[in-house]
């Protein structure tokens, strides 16, 4: 049986309303001094693709894929109406909705990556 190849990820969970709970620390949308995705933004568009009335799994869909692609996230966030274009390079194997071979801490609370929330 030929093994699927991994998808790729940009290293945030989101719950179904797609806000971000939290942000892989080194992942493409937590590199640098200047982090570009922040817990509590909102995914309003996915490469143009308004968010409004798609499904958790489409979302997903969208945000994750071949590695070494790029995907570009309208975001908003909340605490400033502020609006802004992200665009991240997909580079974190995802294989069975998991990240593969990282561990990270989410508030203070140990999570192995591939519990309870969606993995982008």
């Amino acid at each position: 049986m030929k093994r699927k190849e991994p998808k790729g990820g940009i290293g945030i969970w989101i719950l179904h309303t797609f806000v971000v709970v939290g942000v892989v620390p080194e992942s493409p949308a937590g590199e640098g001094w200047l982090q570009s995705i922040h817990r509590g933004d909102i995914i309003s568009k996915i490469n143009g693709k308004k968010t409004d009335n798609l499904s958790r799994k489409e979302v997903t869909n969208l945000i994750q894929g071949p590695l070494g692609t790029t995907v570009t996230l309208t975001i908003c966030v909340p605490t400033t109406k502020e609006t802004k274009e992200v665009k991240l390079l997909r580079k974190l194997k995802i294989r069975n909705n998991k990240f593969v071979g990282k561990i990270v801490t989410i508030d203070e609370v140990p999570y192995e990556l591939g519990q309870g929330r969606v993995k982008l």
